[in-house]
């Protein structure tokens, strides 16, 4: 694979972050403002999942990610800014942040790199459309080759979150809203 395409990806990406950082603030404050609590949350029967389940609902919301990375990394942060202000009222901070992080450290970049990739065609389709020359084989090969590696991180982040994250379970009973990525 050319750098210069992980390179178009990688600062795509960043864009990705940007906005899922802006979400997830946005997220967490219009919680802190509603005045939502822990307790709020309605109780619904545990979700039991395995790797298969978490790993192929990441692959299809990395695939998102590709198709309307906007969407995506927006929801995502969004999402995740909302829940995290909600548990965090009754387990705290620290224990929200080590339930999510083992996995989370590899889950949230990993999904950022796909809606990369999705800016990354759309640049190319405007690029195309304006007139400017595009290397579709290399970029669609590209495309193939780091959505592959993409991919297996997927597989990484869904063992430690089934093995590893023994926090995870801080809201037992309660809605899953943070196993695998949000959209289920």
């Amino acid at each position: 694979m050319q750098a210069n395409y992980i390179s178009d990806v990688s600062r795509y990406a960043t864009y990705a972050g940007l906005e899922f950082s802006a979400a997830f603030a946005t997220g967490y404050l219009i919680a802190r403002n509603q005045g939502y609590k822990f307790e709020d949350i309605q109780t619904q029967p545990p979700v039991t999942q395995c790797v298969y389940d978490i790993v192929s609902n990441n692959i299809r919301v990395g695939a998102m990610g590709i198709a309307v990375p906007i969407w995506i990394a927006g929801y995502n942060g969004f999402s995740l800014g909302y829940t995290y202000y909600i548990l965090s009222t009754y387990w705290g901070h620290l224990k929200v942040l080590k339930a999510l992080l083992p996995h989370g450290i590899i889950e949230i970049p990993t999904l950022l790199m796909f809606c990369g990739i999705g800016f990354k065609i759309e640049m190319d389709i405007w690029h195309t459309l304006t007139g400017h020359k595009v290397d579709w084989q290399n970029s669609l090969l590209g495309l193939l080759e780091i959505s592959f590696y993409l991919s297996l991180l997927f597989v990484v982040a869904a063992f430690i979150e089934i093995y590893f994250s023994k926090e995870d379970k801080i809201w037992e009973g309660k809605i899953p809203i943070y196993q695998g990525c949000l959209i289920k």
